[in-house]
């Protein structure tokens, strides 16, 4: 992927469950080499189940890296073994 003329290493864009009209582009970004960040994966809070939007940003294979912001150390706990529980389950 180029921008003007300078090879992209990383691309950072919102992707979760209701929102992934740039699945393509970054599909694409990924098959290029560059890494991929998600970012709003629990939608701003807004996510019924915060745990389950981040498993599916982490479960998809051109993601490379959920980020994640948040205040309360138990949201973060929760997000982390969600994460890891989807990346074990998407191991060949």
């Amino acid at each position: 992927m180029r921008l003007g003329g300078d090879m992209l290493d990383v691309v950072m864009a919102p992707f979760s469950r209701s929102s992934r009209e740039l699945e393509p582009a970054l599909e694409a970004a990924h098959r290029r080499g560059a890494g991929v960040l998600a970012i709003k994966a629990v939608e701003q809070g807004r996510a019924a189940d915060p745990d389950a939007a981040v498993a599916f940003a982490a479960s998809r294979p051109f993601v490379d890296c959920v980020v994640l912001g948040t205040l309360d150390p138990d949201h973060l706990a929760g997000a982390a073994r969600a994460a890891e529980e989807a990346l074990q389950e998407s191991k060949p």
